[in-house]
């Protein structure tokens, strides 16, 4: 996923949002993080997959712990599955 997470980083980077592809925590590597004063969006990509394992995997390896403390922002968690070089399916949760 790592040619996903960084095509969409520029995307976003592009239209002013902060945020980093591949970020690493203890359990693992977030695909892409991006924040706002008011948000944190974790995405979690995977490759004619499901939408729903991607989602599991953020929850399963504890990927949020870290920005739970934050209580300004609103913690977003995606899980999408790419196929057909289209997003064909995403959760949030």
């Amino acid at each position: 996923m790592n040619a996903i997470s960084e095509l969409l980083f520029i995307v976003f980077k592009l239209v002013g949002f902060s945020g980093r592809a591949e970020y690493h925590i203890s359990e693992g590597r977030v695909d892409l993080m991006l924040q706002t004063n008011r948000f944190i969006y974790m995405m979690e990509f995977k490759l004619d997959g499901i939408a729903e394992k991607a989602l599991q995997q953020i929850h399963d390896k504890h990927y949020a712990v870290t920005f739970l403390a934050d209580d300004r922002r609103k913690l977003f968690r995606v899980g999408i599955n790419f196929g057909n070089r289209n997003i064909e399916h995403w959760l949030v949760g």
